[in-house]
């Protein structure tokens, strides 16, 4: 019979898959990519590109530039005072600025082209690590042939 041994045990003709690139909670093979709560066939991807989102900065600094004014404003009215009313509101108009530029970082994602469409497959501020993942799937794509 074909495809079976002399135990009664069917062979795979299949390949083993291929690992490109395994990470904590990413991992590129020859016929998957998988992060965390999706998992894409190699087989259905046509194209990988590496995207950049730019730097959201301009409501951060905004209120870092109201904020300041008004913090050191609070601090000589607090001392002649006693009211701690501005130095409050300036300490919280410029932490929260300070929280808006650091959310505000730029990202990098891996968008993958299929037949169905575009879909951003994984995202994340490290671009070393977002570039590492499309080479991997760019060599998962030319191995596939």
């Amino acid at each position: 019979m074909r495809g079976e041994s002399a135990f009664g045990e069917i062979r795979s003709s299949a390949q083993p898959e291929k690992v490109f690139l395994q990470l904590d909670n990413v991992k590129v093979t020859s016929a998957r990519f998988m992060v965390p709560g999706q998992t894409f066939a190699m087989s259905g991807i046509t194209s990988v590109q590496h995207w950049r989102t730019p730097r959201k900065w301009l409501f951060g600094a905004l209120l870092i530039f109201m904020g300041l004014p008004m913090l050191l404003t609070g601090v000589s009215i607090s001392r002649a005072e006693g009211s701690a009313g501005p130095l409050t509101l300036g300490l919280i108009l410029a932490g929260l600025g300070a929280y808006l530029l650091w959310r505000g970082r730029p990202q990098s994602q891996v968008r993958l082209q299929s037949a169905s469409g575009e879909a951003k497959a994984f995202t994340s501020h490290d671009d070393a690590l977002v570039r590492r993942i499309v080479a991997a799937l760019s060599d998962a794509i030319v191995y596939r042939g």
